[in-house]
């Protein structure tokens, strides 16, 4: 499998010195991803570094196509790699091998657990319990009794954790929670995942709140809802942000959204990396770009600034 490269930003120096990153990370079919990518590119205009933004071949990838990623890339020889560390059990070894290697490794919103045992320079992202726990609190609040999280990527421990955060605040506030898993063969399918969002909510008519970690998904299921017949019976959360969900919550089909900011994260990923690669400043602890909360009540200034500077938050 040849690494996908999706994009790269080139200053007009190419001496032998000039400091070169790949950035490991997810498909660019989920704007989230999109958005990092979009960061990430202007940092590196601003820093004047060589950036390479590369993934695996479909939009939901698996362990084995990342592992052959990492390899590749770090057979590349790059000053940094910026590492989305999705399946830290087969990535963190490779992580730590970069590292002997004499390339500095960053661990990207996904990760912040392995920054000490594969010897990463640090990490910049956000927790996924802590935003699933947040999510939870929130549709709790909302008025959820009982809470479907979604997982659209089999066995990735990072999903995993957003679901266990969800449960968590949902059952601390005296409601109730399930996990739903897509399988493997429908995850790079809407229609699919929509049908199996649907199938649950049919089944178990208890729930009346949903919960998706990707604006993808999020959309997917508000169009199961409504299949469903659920319409004002199910409410819908995302710990994503699109130009889709901001009109979505507009249209009060989502109630709430937990936006990582992802733009923010991809760039400030490019200069605590370049900052530490050129001239060796540390991080003093993890950097926290996100989440923040929008509602009905903040989204017409998103908005405002999605028309003033379009593509950097859930306009791509």
């Amino acid at each position: 499998m040849a690494i996908l490269v999706s994009g790269a930003s080139r200053a007009a120096d190419d001496s032998e010195n000039k400091i070169s990153i790949i950035n490991v990370s997810g498909g660019l079919g989920f704007p989230y991803f999109q958005q990092i990518k979009a960061g990430a590119q202007a940092a590196a205009k601003d820093l004047e570094v060589d950036y390479q933004f590369v993934t695996g071949p479909n939009t939901v990838s698996t362990e084995s196509d990342f592992v052959q990623v990492i390899r590749q890339s770090i057979a590349r020889k790059p000053s940094i790699i910026i590492l989305d560390d999705f399946f830290p059990d087969a990535m963190d070894p490779l992580a730590k091998q970069a590292v002997a290697d004499g390339i500095t490794v960053l661990m990207q919103g996904d990760g912040r657990s392995s920054v000490a045992k594969t010897g990463a320079m640090g990490y910049v992202g956000a927790d996924p319990e802590m935003i699933g726990k947040l999510m939870g609190d929130g549709a709790v609040k909302a008025g959820v009794k009982h809470g479907l999280c979604v997982i659209q990527t089999a066995g990735n421990p990072v999903l995993e954790g957003y679901c266990a955060g969800f449960a968590k605040g949902v059952e601390q506030n005296g409601g109730k929670s399930d996990t739903l898993t897509i399988p493997n063969q429908d995850a790079n399918n809407d229609a699919n995942i929509t049908r199996d969002i649907q199938a649950y909510l049919v089944n178990h008519p208890e729930v009346d709140g949903l919960y998706n970690t990707s604006s993808t998904a999020a959309i997917d299921g508000l169009k199961a809802i409504k299949a469903a017949g659920l319409d004002g019976k199910v409410q819908s959360f995302v710990s994503d942000n699109s130009a889709q969900v901001l009109q979505a919550i507009v249209d009060g089909k989502i109630a709430l959204a937990l936006d990582n900011q992802p733009y923010l994260l991809g760039y400030s990923s490019v200069v605590a990396a370049v900052m530490h690669a050129r001239y060796g400043f540390d991080q003093a602890a993890p950097q926290i770009t996100g989440p923040v909360e929008i509602t009905k009540a903040n989204v017409e200034a998103i908005l405002e600034s999605i028309k003033k500077y379009p593509g950097v938050r859930g306009a791509l």
